[in-house]
């Protein structure tokens, strides 16, 4: 599944079918490491367009998520 920044409060999910989906803030997301689901308040750009995902005040990469979106 790959996600692309849209503004702050939006991304655009495809997956591996092609298929497209906007998800606006509050979305959840899940954290494999402490198998818990978390919401993202905000959405950001760092450098090489990687998304940032704002969740609790901190900053993380979107990379340390799974989305789930139903596509």
């Amino acid at each position: 599944m790959k996600a692309y920044y849209i503004n702050n409060h939006s991304i655009l999910v495809v997956n591996p079918k092609g298929e497209m989906r906007t998800l606006y803030t509050p979305f959840r997301v899940y954290n494999p490491i402490n198998q818990t689901w978390l919401y993202v308040q905000e959405v950001g750009s760092g450098s090489n367009d990687k998304l940032i995902f704002f969740i609790n005040g901190n900053a993380y990469l979107h990379s340390k998520f799974f989305i789930r979106p139903h596509l």
